[in-house]
């Protein structure tokens, strides 16, 4: 990494925030100082060099950077220090922990757009409800659900009212409905009893004959 300069460093996909980054420079200091200290031991003594993690081998292998070279691993050293105070960072704050998948293909889409080397840190916020809020060094944008509904909130009320109004006008149909069903109902028992004819009613008893009365005496007594 003789000529190499800090516009073409690149950073591998599993280097993803300031935090890889930082545990990745610490790998590198130690491996430096593994590698230092098996330079001055005598010869026949045992080394104990630093284990390096897969992160720290992808960055020294797109960078071609052999990590036994003393200087290629000091100018790496040199340029992660000064990317860890200067990269450009994306913090998002979403409502739900995202997948891995998810975070690969949003670092993708990032370094290939926004810029080569941003570091991306994602973190969770649940009062979003819903969306994400983004911030770079000196922007915010609030693309959540609870931001949408802030901005909007007039017309979030308008459609509630709205809806209150027309579920009360069911409900009033719906009342009217079956206040005429029951009435309908009612006049058609009444019809029907009505229809039904009337029971029979036994006959009047006919007069009974009148007593024979007895025939006057056409005989005048005479005085």
């Amino acid at each position: 990494m003789a000529d190499q300069t800090t516009d073409q460093i690149k950073f591998p996909e599993r280097l993803v925030g300031s935090v890889d980054l930082s545990r990745t420079i610490r790998e590198l200091e130690a491996l430096d100082e593994s590698l230092r200290q098996a330079e001055i031991r005598k010869p026949g003594e045992p080394t104990h060099l630093a284990r390096s993690s897969v992160t720290l081998e992808e960055t020294a292998r797109i960078n071609n950077v052999q990590l036994t070279d003393r200087a290629q691993r000091e100018q790496l050293l040199e340029v992660l220090k000064a990317f860890l105070i200067h990269a450009p960072r994306i913090r998002i704050s979403v409502a739900a922990e995202p997948t891995a998948k998810f975070n690969q293909k949003l670092l993708i889409w990032l370094r290939a757009n926004i810029h080569p080397l941003v570091l991306l840190e994602i973190g969770l916020q649940p009062t979003l409800a819903a969306g994400c809020m983004v911030r770079t060094t000196n922007k915010i944008f609030d693309l959540s659900l609870r931001q949408h509904f802030s901005e909007n909130r007039g017309l979030l009320v308008q459609k509630i009212t709205e809806i209150g109004a027309l579920a009360e006008k069911k409900d009033t149909d719906l009342e009217a409905a079956m206040l005429a069903k029951a009435a309908a109902e009612a006049d058609q028992a009444i019809a029907a009893v009505e229809a039904q004819p009337a029971a029979a009613q036994p006959a009047p008893a006919a007069p009974a004959p009148a007593a024979a009365q007895p025939a006057q005496s056409t005989e005048v007594q005479q005085s």
